[in-house]
C-alpha cells in the first residue's frame, strides 16, 4: 500500500488521501516521525495516543494512560519514543516498538499545550500557559524558562532549529517568537526573545521547520500561512485560502521541503507546491498561490 499522500503518476498536481478514523473525539495534534516519516502519532480528547505505520498502512500502537485530554505529542529523534502531554499536567513517554510506557513520567505545574524534543533528544521544550520550560528528558529536571509575558495567552506550538541554537514559539497574541537557546545554567530565565515576527492575522496556531532548515512556516486563525527564511527572518511567502475566515490548525513540510500541507478547520487539507520558492514570489503578493484541496468527505 502507498503512503496516505501519494503524487499522481499522471504528472498533474493531484494528490490522493486515505482517511483513517482513529479517534472517537476531536484530534488535537499529529506528528511525523523524524527521518523518512514512516510513523504518524496522533493525540485526542479521547485520552488515546495512536501510532500509525504509513508503509504497512496500519495502526501499530494505541496507548491509554492519561486521565484528561491529550493536547500535544512529539517524536524523539530515535523514532522509537513518543512523548505526550495535556490537561492532566503530565508528560508520558512511550516505546512504540515494545508498546510499553517508559518511566519516569514528568509532572508539570500547569496544563501542557505543546511539546518538542531538541534535535539530539536530550531536552524537551514544554509549552505550559504563556511560558516554555526546557526540561531534561531523562530526569525531568527543569533547566530553563522562556517567559513571553503573555498574561495567560498560551504557547500553542514550538519548533527547534536543526543545530539546536534557537527555538521558535507560536502564541495566541499573534507572534512567532525566536529565542536563543539558553546557555544553561547561566541563563536559566529569559524574558526577551531575539526576534518577534508579528502576524496581522490573529493567533499563530502551528509552526513547521522545513527539513533543510531554511524555512519556517506559521499558520494563523485567519487562514494564512506565513513562510519565513530562517537566515534573516524575512517573510518570503504569504499563502492564503480562498476565504478569510478559514482557520489553519496545523502545518507540515514534506521530507523534500517541496510541499507544504495545511490542515483547515473545514476538514480539508491544502497542499501547496513551494519549490522553487522564487517562482512563487510574484504570485504570493496577489495571494494566488495554487493549491490542491484534499477533502475529508
Amino acid at each position: 500500500p502507498g503512503s496516505p499522500l501519494d503524487r499522481s503518476s499522471a504528472g498533474s498536481d493531484v494528490y490522493k488521501r486515505q482517511q483513517q478514523q482513529v479517534h472517537d473525539l476531536r484530534g488535537n495534534h499529529v506528528a511525523f516521525s523524524p527521518g523518512e516519516g514512516r510513523y504518524v502519532v496522533s493525540a485526542s480528547d479521547d485520552h488515546f495516543i495512536v501510532v500509525y505505520d504509513t508503509v504497512e498502512d496500519m495502526e501499530v500502537a494505541r496507548f491509554d494512560s492519561h486521565t484528561e485530554a491529550i493536547e500535544a505529542v512529539a517524536f524523539h529523534p530515535s523514532d522509537a519514543i513518543v512523548a505526550s502531554g495535556g490537561s492532566d499536567k503530565v508528560i508520558k513517554f512511550w516505546n512504540i516498538q515494545t508498546h510499553e510506557q517508559v518511566p519516569p513520567p514528568i509532572t508539570m505545574t500547569a496544563a501542557i499545550w505543546s511539546l518538542e524534543f531538541d534535535r539530539i533528544g536530550e531536552m524537551i521544550a514544554v509549552g505550559t500557559g504563556s511560558d516554555v520550560r526546557l526540561v531534561e528528558a531523562k530526569t525531568g529536571k527543569e533547566m530553563a524558562i522562556l517567559d513571553s509575558g503573555g498574561n495567560g495567552t498560551r504557547i500553542l506550538d514550538i519548533a527547534f532549529s536543526l543545530n539546536g541554537e534557537w527555538l521558535a514559539t507560536a502564541n495566541e497574541r499573534g507572534t512567532t517568537d525566536i529565542w536563543q537557546r539558553p546557555q544553561m545554567p547561566e541563563a536559566s530565565f529569559l524574558t526577551n526573545p531575539v526576534m518577534s515576527l508579528r502576524s496581522d492575522s490573529g493567533a499563530v496556531y502551528s509552526l513547521a521547520l522545513s527539513p533543510d532548515g531554511e524555512l519556517l512556516a506559521a499558520t494563523t486563525n485567519a487562514g494564512e500561512i506565513l513562510v519565513y527564511q530562517t537566515e534573516d527572518w524575512t517573510q518570503r511567502l504569504r499563502l492564503g485560502t480562498d476565504t478569510t475566515d478559514q482557520e489553519m490548525n496545523s502545518v507540515a513540510f514534506s521530507p523534500d521541503s517541496q510541499l507544504l500541507l495545511a490542515a483547515c478547520e473545514d476538514g480539508t487539507v491544502r497542499v501547496y507546491r513551494i519549490d522553487p520558492i522564487e517562482d512563487l514570489l510574484e504570485l504570493a503578493e496577489e495571494r494566488l498561490i495554487p493549491y490542491t484541496q484534499l477533502d475529508s468527505k
